[in-house]
């Protein structure tokens, strides 16, 4: 049982040395800006106390590894080591621009003390937040004056090609009542030639009937003047006879004249 004890306090002692001489390297890798090689000596480092966690923190920042470096600090209790705590948050969270809680940690650790770095660190961040939301409302501004803009450009392509439309309709159907009225004048020129040609055609026919007609007129001229003719020797026979009847009157002698020349006047 005692050879036991003595072993185990004999692997305590000495894991107790070789911690304690990894860590005393880690620490001069770390004063040498090796922080790579501080990193390793300090993961052999069984037992980590709040101290080796915050030498931890400022090899992993340093290497800009801030989330982790942030989230080892933020496991840290030790009071002595609240202020280093809370400034280094503050630049951790800076570097990832959370610029709220770097401002609210920069804020914890003056609050602990003063100091010119810190102050420094706050105003300038503060200053980088209202430059950040600055320049979010101005692209939220121009993203809204661009949509404005878009929706502009859309209604006056729309009217553009609404207007474009319209006037293409409007040339089609200029087209159109065009095409009807050449084809409406190709018509009536068509008419008018099949007129003028059923004219001709007419008139050739009647040309050519004319013969008859005119030898149809002269008979019927020639039976009117037969039909005068007769009509004249008619009236010339009544005439004649009562010519005939006038003279036979006046040879006639008047009787009543005649007694009264030879009968002689009574007394």
């Amino acid at each position: 049982m005692r050879v036991v004890l003595i072993l185990f306090f004999i692997t305590f002692a000495w894991g107790g040395v070789l911690d304690t001489f990894t860590l005393s390297k880690a620490q001069e890798a770390l004063k040498h800006h090796q922080y790579q090689k501080a990193l390793q000596l300090f993961n052999k480092v069984e037992k980590k106390n709040d101290t080796i966690k915050y030498d931890i923190a400022q090899a992993l920042y340093k290497t800009k590894q801030y989330k982790k470096a942030a989230k080892l600090l933020e496991s840290i209790t030790q009071k002595n080591l609240q202020f280093q705590k809370y400034h280094n948050l503050g630049n951790c969270y800076a570097k990832t621009k959370q610029f709220k809680k770097a401002i609210k940690a920069y804020e914890n650790a003056l609050k602990i003390k003063e100091d010119k770095d810190t102050r420094f660190n706050l105003e300038l961040i503060k200053k980088l937040l209202q430059k950040n939301q600055q320049n979010k409302q101005n692209n939220k501004n121009q993203n809204k004056q661009n949509n404005s803009q878009n929706n502009q450009n859309k209604k006056s392509k729309s009217k553009q090609n609404q207007k474009k439309t319209q006037n293409n309709q409007k040339k089609q159907n200029k087209n159109q009542k065009d095409n009807s009225q050449k084809e409406s004048s190709n018509n009536n020129q068509n008419k008018a030639s099949q007129k003028k040609q059923n004219q001709s055609t007419n008139k050739q026919q009647n040309q050519n009937k004319s013969p008859k007609k005119q030898n149809s007129t002269q008979k019927k001229h020639s039976q009117t003047q037969k039909k005068e003719q007769n009509i004249t020797k008619k009236q010339i026979q009544e005439a004649l006879k009562k010519l005939k009847k006038m003279q036979k009157k006046q040879k006639t002698p008047q009787v009543g004249k005649a007694n009264n020349k030879k009968v002689p006047i009574s007394d």
